[in-house]
Order: C-alpha cells, then sequence, then structure tokens
C-alpha cells in the first residue's frame, strides 16, 4: 500500500511531461509554413524568431506591408537554417528563391484563396 501511493504521483506526473511534450511537437507542425518560389502571398510570424530554410542558395527578404520596412536574412544553403527576428501579428511578404520553409509563421490567405479561387 506504501509503495503504490509513492508509484502513483510519479507515474502521473510521467504521463503529464509526456502529453506536454506531444502538445507542443503538434504546435510546432501548426506554425510551419512552406512558400513555393513566386508566391504571392504574406506570412504573420507568431513568435519573434522566425526560422528559415530553403532548397536553393538564397538571400531571404521580408517587406512589412504596413509600412514597406524591410529585414533581410543574409544567405542561406540548402541544408543550412537561418534565423530572424520579426514582430509577432504583423503581416510580411517574403522573397527568396527556391522552396523556403518557416518555422514559427502562419500563411495569410491571399484574396483568391479567401473568394474561394485557389
Amino acid at each position: 500500500m506504501k509503495d503504490t501511493k509513492k508509484t502513483l504521483p510519479i507515474l502521473a506526473l510521467i504521463l503529464a511531461l509526456l502529453l506536454m511534450l506531444l502538445g507542443a511537437a503538434g504546435m510546432r507542425g501548426a506554425h510551419t509554413v512552406q512558400i513555393p518560389e513566386g508566391w504571392s502571398g504574406a506570412i504573420r510570424p507568431v513568435r519573434a524568431r522566425l526560422r528559415v530554410a530553403g532548397t536553393e542558395d538564397t538571400s531571404v527578404v521580408f517587406t512589412r506591408i504596413s509600412d514597406g520596412e524591410q529585414a533581410l536574412l543574409g544567405y542561406i544553403t540548402p541544408g543550412m537554417t537561418g534565423t530572424i527576428r520579426l514582430t509577432p501579428g504583423e503581416a510580411y511578404r517574403v522573397e527568396g528563391r527556391g522552396t523556403l520553409t518557416l518555422r514559427g509563421a502562419r500563411a495569410i490567405p491571399t484574396e483568391a484563396e479567401k473568394a474561394g479561387g485557389a
């Protein structure tokens, strides 16, 4: 009886930690956007720090839609990620070559996507 009282809280703690880790992994995937070259939409960062990876050698330019201010993420190559700080909640246009993968952002639907045209 004494062992059960000690073991039960430990098992409950392990289960709670496991559920938190699984939830965090699911949220990370929900905030990942893949942008093909020539994409005309915009993104909205959900965190201040954005991680960017690409399929080609490229520089990546983020242009804030509200005022046109630009932020440059130097040069990235395939297999390498870069990190940039942006204002969470603001909308940005993204320019770069190849397919870009952004972690920590959501895509903003274009007017055509909102209307059901794309």
